[in-house]
């Protein structure tokens, strides 16, 4: 297994993390196997922080007993192992309600320009009646001139 901590600072703090987590679950650990993990991640963290350029921080950082980050340890887990099974499933339904969202804001937009066009030709078909109704009524003043006659007159 390799683990692997951001580059700068904030991995010195990653390492830093892991170890006061690991150090603390000895006290729990009830098999040899959970031992020997223990102590491979308590080593890989404790050789990252023993980086040369790490030597300031390690000069400056208070002793790992006082850290009052450790009280937030859901955000240190999350960081080390991943988001939770809650996290995932809440992730993927708002995946899923924005997929929803968009082919509802799609479906809007072609209503809107089956609207518009819809609208064009109700238009077109009301110039088209006019039109006809003014021939109507100039066939009709036609025939009003001219007066009725039998077919074939």
């Amino acid at each position: 297994m390799r683990i692997e901590f951001d580059e700068g600072e904030s991995g010195f703090w990653e390492a830093r993390a892991l170890y006061a987590i690991t150090r603390r679950a000895t006290t729990e650990a009830r098999s040899t196997a959970d031992l020997e993990f223990i102590d491979f991640l308590i080593d890989t963290a404790l050789a990252h922080m023993d980086r040369p350029e790490f030597a300031d921080l390690r000069a400056t950082a208070r002793p790992l007993e006082h850290e009052g980050w450790l009280v937030n340890m859901r955000q240190v887990w999350r960081r080390l192992s991943g988001p939770s099974r809650l996290e995932a499933e809440l992730s993927s339904q708002r995946s899923a309600a924005l997929d929803r969202a968009e082919r509802a804001e799609h479906s809007a937009f072609e209503a809107l320009a089956e609207t518009a066009r819809v609208g064009r030709e109700r238009d077109e078909a009301r110039a088209q009646i006019e039109k006809l109704k003014k021939e109507v009524a100039g066939l009709e003043a036609e025939l009003n001139g001219i007066g009725y006659r039998q077919p074939g007159d």
